[in-house]
């Protein structure tokens, strides 16, 4: 006793505790709890429970009724108590993880029309919260292991189910890391056929998903690559074609986006610096000029070319020949502009 680290009064009243003296004892009374006495996601525990039934086969596979009655139940929590919700348990993000785990159920479980629904609301719901994907989620590595998991379950199981698409569109948005945006584009490719999802069925904003204008070049490359083998076609996959166009002609032509707002002349430092970052963007810019230009493909060139902005109907808006403006940046370039697009 005389080695051990407790305190001498912490030390006594375990004495008398053990020798069950009551005349020695102050209170009977355990010291008090500051933490949660049940986890602060405890609403979505249950649907918790039914995704670690599915990933081990030993255990009672969940049914369609048990995972119906879940969502309605925390469909329930979210729409009448969300402000409760958002202030007492887990940030929105986390909560959002745990309904995605509804998709990872079973094989095809949520494609039973009441569990589709469910879905459908919770999406509607989340869709307007802030999320942050970045954010550590408790008992979760981290979230790009599940957007994995999503993706395969996607190409295995989804038959190219809207709202299972617009689930895995989420963290697409420009807002957002761009590994989530690389895992899709580049490891799950063979999935952007079967996503033929428009604007209008999307419950966020088509400009989340446009803007800022995408500044990794492996990316830029792959969606001109995507592009030119026909693997995204504008009337089977408006949405994704709209993304892939937009984001190489503002590459290609908006030049003062890349540039941030940055300005010469502060500090000499500064300013090499912002000298070598415009030359580089300079050099991609054309190099990725030239690609649209030698595509054989001469409908999806002039479609790059001339992408103006995008349609209230979603489509794109093609103007019918260059501007002025776009043949003096590709002259910039090094490069002459095709004779059928100069007015």
């Amino acid at each position: 006793l005389q080695q051990t680290t407790l305190q001498e009064n912490t030390l006594s009243r375990s004495i008398v505790w053990f020798k069950c003296n009551p005349v020695l004892n102050n209170t009977l009374l355990l010291p008090s709890y500051t933490g949660p006495i049940i986890p602060v996601d405890w609403p979505y525990i249950p649907l918790i429970v039914e995704y670690s039934k599915s990933v081990n086969s030993d255990l009672e596979i969940t049914n369609g009724t048990t995972l119906s009655n879940i969502l309605h139940y925390l469909i329930l929590l979210e729409h009448c108590h969300g402000d409760i919700i958002s202030t007492t348990c887990t940030p929105a993000t986390a909560r959002l993880t745990r309904i995605m785990c509804a998709f990872l159920i079973g094989s095809d479980l949520f494609l039973e029309p009441d569990i589709h629904s469910c879905l459908s609301s919770l999406l509607h719901h989340f869709s307007s919260l802030s999320l942050d994907f970045t954010f550590v989620i408790p008992g979760l590595p981290s979230f790009h292991d599940l957007y994995s998991s999503l993706l395969e379950q996607f190409a295995a199981v989804s038959y190219g189910d809207q709202l299972f698409s617009i689930y895995i569109m989420l963290p697409l948005q420009q807002k957002h890391s761009s590994s989530f945006r690389k895992a899709f584009w580049f490891d799950y490719s063979h999935i952007l056929r079967i996503i033929t999802l428009t604007h209008t069925q999307l419950s966020l904003s088509v400009d989340s998903f446009l803007y800022p204008i995408e500044q990794e070049w492996d990316l830029l490359e792959q969606y001109l690559r995507v592009l030119a083998s026909g693997t995204l076609h504008t009337e089977r996959n408006p949405f994704l074609f709209l993304i892939a166009v937009h984001h190489i002609h503002s590459f290609i032509f908006h030049e003062e986006a890349e540039q941030n707002g940055e300005s010469i002349g502060i500090e000499n430092e500064r300013t090499k610096e912002v000298i070598v970052k415009r030359q580089t963007n300079k050099d991609l810019r054309k190099c990725l000029l030239q690609q649209v230009i030698h595509v054989p493909n001469k409908t999806l060139q002039h479609t790059i070319l001339l992408y103006s902005s995008t349609c209230k109907d979603g489509g794109l808006d093609l103007a019918d020949t260059l501007s002025d403006s776009q043949i003096l940046v590709m002259a910039t370039l090094g490069q002459s502009p095709p004779s059928d697009l100069q007015s």
